[in-house]
This record gives structure tokens, C-alpha cells and sequence, in this order.
């Protein structure tokens, strides 16, 4: 067999990259500037504004929490210009958090390998579970509010009681290098997947029997179920986005090659993701049609992190800010009839 040149192929990706991107710059799409920028200043001994890789919207829709690479984790105000709470607890690089569904708690961890649970409206610190073995990457709350699932460098996930922290499985993952977690809506299933593109699937209501499928070519960094929980989306740095039936996980749609790496992804319901990446753009796409709808820009650097409560939308990335996006004022990005004040490309 006659294998390619290596370089003739990195040509001929690479013009694959410059064509896909040509087509979405070309795509009849709507295009949004941020309603509003958080640009967060740099602190000692950095003294550049901090990479955001985690950011959460809280449940009342009013606050959002910022974190990255200065070990701090914000309290933000969605209108406000200043943080409403610093926690200060972390001594590395802080790459997860997640509210508990009441919102009455935040789970963080990161490259200290620390887990901390923390009071929201007073901001102190409730708990500390168990240092984990290696660095974490995702802490996740199932919906009900039971589970708190636990990830990270190394091919185990840790499932602790949410009220108590008590250590209650472990589960084996498909690889030593975990980035996304997610549970399902309806609270049957458990999603993973990280650097070896395997996509693993626990079925928490069959004695947590699990199932794989080779998702992806490259690091998996972003999971989400659909509303009614039937299926699974993945994506990550081979540009890609799948879809998967999530009761067995046959494969159900891959969408066109993404110009960027896919850093992170969040559903917009009722049948939207926004997919951010590399390219410094988040791209809005429809499940229903499987073509990009929106294209938002703001970033001038990777969008890293991506979060939604109705129809506020919030990114944050490499370039030190955090951008706040309504979609109601482009209504087509939201799933309805496109309004006035669309900008077309």
C-alpha cells in the first residue's frame, strides 16, 4: 500500500480547515455582538488578566461564577461591574465548577486536585471532599441534586453523595485524561469522555453498566444530553460534533467540520448548541436543520467556556473576558422567527 506524503496531506487538511471556514463565513447566518463585556483585571504576581476556563450561570439566572488560571473563583453579577464575592481556597489553575440544582451550593476543583464545596450566599466553606489523585477537569451535580461526579488525570470517577460527600463508587473511565462529565436531565445516565475520543456511557438505573463507542479522533472536551434526556452530543479537538442515540449510543449525526478546535458546547433550547473553540467565534447551530444559524463574535482569543440560562448566554476565554450575549434580541438564535436587528452576513 502507498501511503500519502505527510506534508502533501497536512496540505490538503489544511485546505480542507480553509474551505469549511469559507463556507460558515459565507453561510446566510445571523450575526450578534455581545450585549455586554466583563473584562477582568489582571492580579499579582501575573499581573495579566486571568485565562477564563470555567463559567457557570447560577439557577436564579443573576449570577454567574468566573474562574481560570489565578486560583480565584468570582461571584459575578450578570449587570454588575465588580465581582460580588471572591473565594479564594485553590492554589492552582481552577478548571471546573458546578452549582448544586437549588443553587444553594458551588462545587470547584482543579490542578491542586482539591474539591471544594462552598455556601453560595455567604461564601464560605462548607466542605472539603478528599484530596482527589490527580488533577480534576469536570464536577459535576446531577439534576435531582443527589450526585456530585468527579473527574479528572486519572481512569477513575469518583461518585460522592451531594448532601454528605461521602464517597459512594467508583466508576472505571476509558482513558487517564477526563475533561467532560455530564448526567442526563431524567437522571438515567452518566456521560464522559476525555483524551483518547472514547465516549463512555453508565446507566444509573441498571446497576451502572456501562458502554462505549470511538467517538472521536482526538480529546473529547465537551458532553451535553439533549432536554428530553433520548440524546447525547459530543465534541472536541478533532473539530467534529456527534450526535448519539443515548440509550445505545448509535451514532445519529456528525455536523460539518467546525473551523475550530471545540473547547466547550451548551444546549440553547429548544433546538440549538452553541460551540466554542479555537477559532475565537461561537457558532450557534440547529439539531433540527444541522446547519449553523448564528455566528458570535466578540472574543480575541479560544472561547473556553460556554454557559446558558434561558436566553442569557455567557462565553468566556484566553483573552480575559467573559462576553454576556441576549439571544432575545436576535430571536432566530433562540429557535423562533428571526427579528429585527439581525445582522446578516
Amino acid at each position: 500500500m502507498i501511503l500519502p506524503d505527510r506534508k502533501l496531506l497536512g496540505v490538503a487538511v489544511y485546505a480542507a480547515l480553509l474551505a469549511t471556514t469559507s463556507r460558515l463565513a459565507a453561510a446566510d447566518v445571523a450575526r450578534l455582538r455581545p450585549t455586554r463585556v466583563i473584562q477582568l483585571e489582571g492580579q499579582p504576581p501575573q499581573g495579566y488578566p486571568p485565562v477564563v476556563t470555567v463559567l457557570q450561570i447560577h439557577p436564579d439566572g443573576r449570577r454567574l461564577v468566573i474562574a481560570g488560571d489565578d486560583h480565584q473563583v468570582r461571584l459575578w453579577h450578570v449587570a454588575g461591574t465588580q465581582p460580588l464575592q471572591t473565594l479564594r481556597g485553590h492554589h492552582d489553575w481552577v478548571r471546573c465548577a458546578s452549582f448544586s440544582p437549588d443553587g444553594g451550593r458551588l462545587t470547584t476543583a482543579g490542578n491542586d486536585r482539591r474539591v471544594l464545596v462552598w455556601d453560595v450566599e455567604g461564601g464560605q466553606l462548607l466542605r472539603e471532599l478528599p484530596t482527589f489523585p490527580q488533577a480534576v477537569g469536570a464536577a459535576v451535580y446531577s439534576g435531582d441534586g443527589r450526585w456530585l461526579a468527579v473527574a479528572g488525570f486519572q481512569n477513575q470517577m469518583r461518585i460522592y453523595d451531594a448532601a454528605d460527600g461521602r464517597l459512594v463508587r467508583e466508576l472505571a473511565c476509558p482513558c487517564r485524561d477526563m475533561r467532560a462529565v455530564a448526567f442526563s436531565p431524567d437522571g438515567r445516565r452518566l456521560a464522559a469522555g476525555g483524551r483518547n475520543g472514547r465516549l463512555r456511557v453508565w446507566s444509573l438505573t441498571e446497576d451502572w453498566q456501562s458502554q462505549d463507542a470511538p467517538a472521536h479522533a482526538q480529546r473529547i472536551h465537551a458532553v451535553t444530553f439533549t432536554a428530553d434526556s433520548r440524546h447525547l452530543i459530543s465534541a472536541g479537538e478533532d473539530r467534529t460534533v456527534r450526535g448519539w442515540n443515548a440509550a445505545d449510543l448509535s451514532d445519529q449525526f456528525t455536523l460539518a467540520r467546525v473551523p475550530g478546535k471545540v473547547l466547550a458546547l451548551a444546549l440553547v433550547p429548544p433546538d440549538r448548541i452553541a460551540l466554542a473553540g479555537s477559532d475565537n467565534v461561537v457558532w450557534l447551530w440547529s439539531l433540527a436543520t444541522r446547519q449553523p444559524v448564528g455566528r458570535l463574535e466578540g472574543h480575541t482569543g479560544s472561547v473556553a467556556a460556554v454557559a446558558v440560562h434561558d436566553r442569557l448566554l455567557a462565553t468566556g476565554g484566553y483573552d480575559g473576558t467573559v462576553c454576556l450575549w441576549q439571544l432575545d434580541q436576535a430571536p432566530e438564535l433562540a429557535g423562533n422567527e428571526a427579528g429585527p436587528g439581525v445582522q446578516r452576513q
